[in-house]
């Protein structure tokens, strides 16, 4: 009897909530595991921005060999090559 009552009023909503009703039917257990686990993609969104301001600034680098370098640099994943010149 239950069953019979939720699929009336399933039928009975607009076009458009069934389509987000049956979205979310779709995407619940990725949903429920959002939920459940502590894991973000921020810190990965935050290196992208770096990159585009990166990008942004340094318009026009000739050698993508030192816009990744510089991209490296600012993300702290490697040290400058410094060049000692012998006195």
């Amino acid at each position: 009897m239950r069953e019979i009552d939720i699929l009336n009023f399933l039928l009975n909503l607009s076009p458009e909530f069934q389509t987000a009703f049956q979205t979310f039917k779709t995407y619940q257990s990725y949903i429920e595991n959002t939920l459940t686990t502590s894991y973000t993609n921020a810190p990965i969104e935050g290196i992208n921005n770096k990159i585009k301001v990166t990008k942004r600034i340094a318009f026009g680098y000739r050698s993508f060999y030192h816009f990744k370098s510089r991209i490296l640099i600012t993300q702290n994943l490697t040290k400058p090559k410094v060049k000692i010149l012998a006195a």
